[in-house]
């Protein structure tokens, strides 16, 4: 009877113990299965060194094109001391196979900044192994994008500003009491030049009015002109041709030659005229010498009178007669 209860005895405490292990197990597994890790399932691990992470923490996705792989397993420093972090992902070895080259990319998962690692994959034929380290890159998060963006716009407001003041220091200038009688008068002169405009237009638009049939019958004659000189264009060609031939002409006769027979004859003309003006020849001494003019001038009076009075008394120098000639 007491070998039975210590049996009986024994078997509750394997039991026991039995039941105590499955659960601690279950329990294992179902922490790691919230965490997204099932420890039940084949895994591959892989590394990344970062300088930093931007708040990346353990259980974030891990993601190709979006679509979830694997999470962050864990994130420590590196053992060199450099600050720099090395962060493991968990991913399943029937999941994906990582080509080399492939390259880990924190990233924003949210507008709310939370993070996920985007693998970024090759097209190499050769494949990581478990355990090798991935090239690392990071996204710029929303306050680096933010603050790149705000930069320009940041350095505009401030040229802005600046305008402004410059803006503000003319208008002082301009509300000074000398400024404004400046710019009063200024725009006084504006406002005569404007009249005087306005009234020259008005006269000039009158002026039209009274002599609109005067102008009409103006354009009128210059389309009649327009148009005489159209049906005359054949002669007015003609009339343009023959003055090209006249200049062609001119331009191939011997016009030196001319001018130098012009400039001789001149010469000789000028010569005669001296030896006239010397009282050479007969030229030069009846224009030079007055007592030849005189004796000429006489001549010519004796002669003038011998012929009117052979005119009034022939008897005297002509004789006839059919009987002889009589003794007066």
């Amino acid at each position: 009877m007491g070998v039975f209860n210590n049996i009986m005895k024994f078997n509750k405490e394997i039991k026991i113990g039995v039941v105590v292990t499955a659960a601690i197990g279950l329990l294992v597994w179902g922490l790691n299965f919230l965490k997204g890790e099932n420890i039940l399932s084949n895994k591959q691990y892989f590394y990344a060194v970062y300088n930093k992470i931007n708040g990346l923490v353990e259980g974030n996705p891990v993601q190709v094109n979006g679509f979830k792989v694997g999470q962050v397993g864990t994130v420590s420093f590196h053992d060199d001391r450099s600050g720099r972090v090395v962060v493991k992902f968990i991913l399943g070895k029937e999941t994906i196979a990582l080509p080399r080259g492939t390259k880990a990319r924190i990233i924003s998962a949210d507008l709310l900044g939370s993070k996920a690692v985007e693998l970024l994959l090759t097209k190499s034929e050769d494949v990581h192994l478990s355990g090798d380290t991935l090239d690392s890159d990071i996204e710029a998060d929303l306050q680096e994008s933010f603050n790149a963006t705000i930069a320009p716009l940041k350095l505009k407001a401030e040229e802005l500003i600046g305008s402004m003041d410059s803006a503000v220091t003319i208008v002082q200038m301009i509300l000074n009491e000398d400024a404004r009688k400046n710019l009063g008068a200024g725009f006084e002169s504006l406002k005569r030049s404007f009249d005087r405009f306005e009234s020259a237009s008005k006269n000039l638009d009158e002026l039209i009015s009274e002599n609109k049939g005067r102008i009409s019958s103006i354009f009128v004659n210059i389309n009649g002109i327009a148009s005489n000189l159209n049906s005359k264009s054949s002669e007015l060609s003609n009339i343009l041709d023959n003055f090209s031939q006249i200049s062609d002409s001119l331009a191939k006769a011997n016009i030196a030659a001319t001018l130098q027979s012009a400039n001789l004859a001149l010469q000789d003309a000028s010569l005669i005229l001296e030896k006239i003006n010397a009282g050479e020849g007969t030229m030069g001494m009846l224009i030079n010498n007055d007592s030849l003019y005189n004796n000429l001038a006489g001549a010519s009076l004796a002669l003038d009178s011998l012929l009117s009075d052979v005119k009034d008394h022939p008897k005297r120098y002509v004789h006839f007669s059919l009987f002889g000639k009589k003794d007066k």
